[in-house]
């Protein structure tokens, strides 16, 4: 349990360094989430989107149009409007010092001064969960202090926080999956260590609390499984999964849709009663159907983003055929997989390790070993579905099903890639991948790449020093990253190639918290 804690708090402490890093709102979407959850405590409830007008639809690109008068000032004020996506353009020459903090929090406008009532660009296009939980820390932060720049790295601090338990969770999945201890504590590590994870972490964004969700979803899966008539778990289990679809519905359908069928096919063997059927159903999805419920009402009438897709140009087998190729290209080499190995900022911020020769060097190795990598683990599933297939046609059903639905973290991972490559598909990638895409599902990405592709292999000498090699070759970029990702979000935000003390910010910016300012 000690090396644990020392993991999770190092792998938080890290993560913080980069909340205060990171110059405010240079970060994919920032601006936009940060605004809806000022503007949700303003309203004091759940905003509800009036239907678009004749002709008017909601798909397509999104232009945000922030609202909260103090979020816009920060915007402006501490030249993001700037900064953002331009990499040859540097933060203010003074950012970070107390009087730069200082001149963002006095030259705020009142609060008192914006017009809450039209709902914020993201409310049509994400649900409220992470969004309300936010809202409700920022009412927190504002009972102590009225300082708008404490109050923004507050909300930064909460996402971090968002990860210690996250942690915790990922070794109790890995537990609850048989694997020794050290395998477990180094595959957490792996997930909290990891540049894309770090940077997340540090930002103000949804998918921080749909990766603690979905790993509390499938530790509970997990647990439930080993005592299927335990129904307080199972309605602690719905409570989650109906959380994480007000916070990503993807996510949820991918949880759902693996986790469900696990444990039907062990309330089936323990030959349930129909009342045990029916109360354990209610439990499982109840949660879901009233969490939806509100988000149905709120957004009822309106048109979804991205609910047409892209007309297909030419015969549609063919150009289907032609957006399969670019989502894998996209997805394995494209911005995707370099995004999801490290491009911080908004896109415009690659991770340089060394050098750029250097980092060329090791962006071609690991190009390199993901291909091998993807082809081990259509080698695996090739095995693992004929086998299932000739169980099958032995009478030996029971025992197939049960197999196909043992492992629902790795088999979740698996069917949000084949949503995704369907969502790139019929949108033509209108919306934009990005490898934090995938962040809720990092520890099942880890155990197919380390665990399940090496299985593919046959000789047992074989499989064991191309797993042992593939584990050394992660912990390895991962350490390089959680080294040089700092040094290279100095360079790119800070004029000098210096960056102030972390630690001056951080007592800079939370100085108010305690001080009652």
């Amino acid at each position: 349990m000690a090396i644990l804690g020392t993991i999770v708090v190092g792998a938080m402490a890290l993560a913080a360094v980069w909340v205060f890093l990171v110059p405010i709102d240079q970060a994919p979407d920032e601006p936009g989430h940060w605004d809806y959850a000022l503007c949700l405590w303003e309203h004091g409830g759940i905003y509800r989107v009036s239907p678009p007008k004749e002709g008017q639809k909601r798909s397509g690109p999104i232009a945000v149009a922030l609202i909260h008068p103090q979020g816009r000032h920060m915007w402006f004020a501490s030249e993001g409007s700037v900064t953002f996506r331009s990499s040859s353009t540097r933060a203010p020459a003074d950012y970070g010092k107390p009087a730069f903090f200082a001149r963002l929090n006095h030259t705020a406008p009142d609060r008192a001064t914006g017009d809450y009532r039209t709902p914020p660009t993201y409310v049509p296009l994400y649900t409220y969960g992470y969004y309300g939980l936010l809202a409700l820390w920022i009412g927190t932060v504002r009972q102590l202090t009225t300082n708008i720049v404490t109050l923004f790295f507050a909300c930064r601090l909460f996402n971090t926080a968002l990860l210690g338990p996250t942690l915790i969770l990922c070794y109790g999945i890995m537990r609850e999956l048989h694997f020794k201890a050290t395998y477990a504590l180094a595959l957490t590590a792996l997930v909290g260590f990891f540049p894309m994870t770090t940077f997340v972490a540090a930002y103000i964004q949804p998918d921080n609390l749909a990766l603690a969700l979905c790993s509390l979803c499938w530790y509970l899966a997990l647990v439930s499984r080993r005592r299927p008539g335990d129904m307080r778990l199972l309605a602690c289990l719905g409570a989650a999964l109906g959380a994480l679809l007000v916070t990503k519905q993807h996510f949820y359908l991918c949880c759902l849709l693996t986790i469900g069928p696990m444990l039907a096919v062990a309330a089936w063997k323990q030959k349930w009663s129909w009342r045990r059927w029916f109360a354990a159903t209610a439990c499982f999805i109840g949660p879901s159907i009233g969490f939806g419920s509100v988000y149905v009402w709120s957004i009822w009438g309106t048109e979804p983003y991205y609910s047409e897709g892209t007309a297909y140009e030419g015969p549609m087998l063919l150009a289907i055929a032609e957006r399969f190729e670019s989502a894998f290209l996209d997805f394995y080499s494209g911005t995707t997989h370099q995004s999801f190995y490290g491009i911080f900022g908004c896109l415009d911020t690659p991770l340089i390790i060394g050098s750029r020769r250097t980092t060329q060097v090791i962006m071609l190795f690991v190009q390199a070993v993901s291909y091998l990598v993807i082809l081990l683990t259509l080698w695996r599933l090739e095995q693992v579905g004929s086998r299932l297939i000739r169980l099958w046609r032995r009478g030996r059903r029971g025992m197939a099903i049960t197999m196909a639905c043992s492992n629902p973290v790795v088999n979740s991972y698996f069917l949000f890639t084949v949503f995704m490559f369907a969502l790139y598909i019929r949108t033509n990638n209108h919306f934009g991948a990005q490898g934090r895409n995938w962040l809720p599902f990092m520890l099942p990405i880890f155990l197919t790449s380390l665990t399940y592709a090496p299985k593919a292999l046959s000789l047992r000498p074989t499989r064991a020093l191309a797993a042992g090699a593939l584990t050394v070759g992660l912990v390895g970029f991962t350490a390089l990253g959680a080294l040089y990702g700092p040094r290279t979000i100095i360079h790119r935000y800070y004029r000098s190639g210096h960056a102030p003390s972390v630690a001056g910010m951080m007592r800079t910016t939370m100085r108010p918290l305690w001080k009652g300012d």
